[in-house]
């Protein structure tokens, strides 16, 4: 009788296990290695090297930096929230430098967590970095 219930506690869990496994995501490269398929915890770049923009002449005045941190969630595979876009950086921008025209040389970091592959849970975080600038000399 014992062992039988041992094997009912242990099949969903041999199971349980076995699913999580088989579902691993992500790639390994030299931005780090891919996320875990049972827990991942790690933060990533989001690519090599970043482009950046250089200006040459006085179109262009550089207001200075800003940074943003955007936050998403997904449960069960089925329910997320959350914004880690490219707005956030832009609202930043927007209060502290109001007369801006974009902002450029972006650099990314994103944090990764995930419970099974992310069927349970996975939570992401960007943080952003730009240069924000303005046209000179720009007619509206």
């Amino acid at each position: 009788m014992k062992a039988s219930g041992l094997c009912m506690v242990m099949l969903p869990l041999v199971t349980l296990l076995a699913g999580c496994c088989a579902m691993g995501g992500g790639y390994s490269s030299p931005l780090g290695s891919r996320p875990g398929s049972i827990v991942a915890d790690g933060t990533y770049g989001t690519g090599g090297t970043p482009a950046f923009v250089r200006f040459e002449g006085t179109d262009v005045e550089v207001l200075g930096q800003v940074q943003a941190e955007g936050h998403s969630e997904t449960t069960l595979g089925i329910i997320s929230s959350g914004d880690n876009g490219y707005a956030k950086v832009l609202d930043a921008a927007r209060k502290k430098y109001p007369d801006f025209n974009g902002v450029i040389n972006l650099q990314y970091d994103v944090q990764y967590n995930n419970i099974c592959g992310g069927a349970l849970v996975e939570r992401v975080t960007t943080k952003i970095e730009g240069t924000v600038i303005k046209y000179r000399n720009v007619k509206k």
